[in-house]
């Protein structure tokens, strides 16, 4: 049986990837556009655009603090001591359920593996479903002259790429708070206050209103790696590093009476056979198989270089729920489990799966 915190039910074959902690390469593309809405399509270089604010996929938090550690106010993007400060505690993998005030409403868990995608830049990344993502970077950025911490999110919202960034308004003991680049606070308002070393809280307002809570605790530690961060901040209109993408095929002997569920989740913990214990996916996708067909393609975008492990679940009647995913009878897996596959620093790795073991 597998436990895989899910955000949304999706219809598809669940894939379970466990992924080892290594730091690689990963790709962003961003959504192009400006006041407020990014351009659909899968790429483009997304700089400063502000994202509807309607959008789940616009992650920004809410919470005013009152100055940094220093006394005052810090106005100019937050000292490279800020930087590096925030970096070391963002790290990592966060866990946590959503509450949500957008139209996509709340869901099970939100599973963000912060970990360095270039020698500058922390990103994550998670799949809401096939229409809907979320992607987190941080890194340091020249603006008129000035470094300034950077927080840039977006993703993909029913389908049409979104981007936004805010900027290093203030920062409080272990609370920062970023507000929109081009708009302020009254438009985007984000604070991430770190309550202990492995507890998060996210808080997001949009033009005034609350727009989503995300307390989040770090279930596993990353390392970022190699020299991170770099002296040298990005351009202000750098595109997201690049990034590799794993395609996955799930296949099966018998021919489907129906559609069914494809699910895919990254994690960097191998499942074995306490899958409940021992999963916590960094990353988890889905597709949907139609009837009458023996296989599924599942491309994962924007995937941290590493060494992964892999199961599967083919869900024929459809029934598993978000947060636990627990096959049944009719359903099958792959086996043998925790089949390995590596994601290469750039291009796409593949990976065969064979879901032939019926439950």
């Amino acid at each position: 049986m597998l436990s895989l915190n899910t955000p949304h039910r999706l219809a598809g074959v669940l894939l379970l990837l466990t992924a080892c902690n290594t730091p690689g390469a990963t790709t962003d593309t961003d959504a192009e556009g400006s006041s407020g809405v990014a351009a659909s399509g899968s790429g483009s270089t997304g700089v400063e655009s502000e994202s509807d604010p309607t959008d789940p996929t616009t992650e920004q938090t809410s919470g005013p603090t009152t100055g940094d550690e220093t006394g005052g106010a810090d106005t100019t993007g937050g000292t490279d001591a800020e930087s590096a400060a925030f970096f070391e505690a963002i790290v990592g993998l966060w866990v946590a359920p959503v509450t949500s005030w957008t139209s996509a409403g709340s869901f099970p868990t939100m599973n963000m593996d912060v970990r360095a995608a270039s020698d500058r830049v922390l990103f994550s990344r998670v799949d809401l479903d096939a229409d809907n993502s979320l992607r987190f970077a941080f890194q340091v950025e020249e603006h008129d002259g000035e470094s300034q911490l950077v927080f840039r999110n977006g993703g993909e919202f029913l389908g049409i790429l979104r981007d936004s960034k805010a900027v290093l308004e203030e920062r409080t003991g272990d609370t920062w708070r970023f507000c929109s680049m081009t708009a302020g606070c009254g438009y985007i308002d984000a604070r991430f206050a770190f309550e202990t070393a492995d507890r998060l809280r996210l808080d997001v307002d949009v033009m005034g209103m609350r727009h989503i809570e995300w307390v989040a605790n770090r279930l596993e530690t990353r390392t970022s790696g190699g020299d991170f961060p770099t002296p040298l901040p990005e351009p202000s209109d750098a595109p997201f590093p690049p990034m590799p993408q794993l395609e996955v095929q799930a296949q099966w002997s018998v021919p489907l009476d129906d559609a069914a569920d494809v699910w895919l989740v990254l994690t960097d913990t191998q499942c074995g056979l306490n899958p409940i214990a021992n999963c916590v996916p960094s990353r988890y996708m889905l597709a949907e198989a139609p009837a009458g067909s023996t296989n599924v393609t599942l491309v994962v975008e924007q995937i941290h270089a590493g060494q992964y492990s892999a199961n599967a679940v083919l869900d024929r009647n459809r029934n598993l729920t978000a947060g636990v995913l627990l096959p049944d009878a009719g359903d099958a897996v792959s086996f043998p489990l925790d089949a390995p596959t590596d994601v290469p620093t750039e291009g796409t790795g593949t990976l065969m799966l064979m879901l032939d073991a019926d439950i």
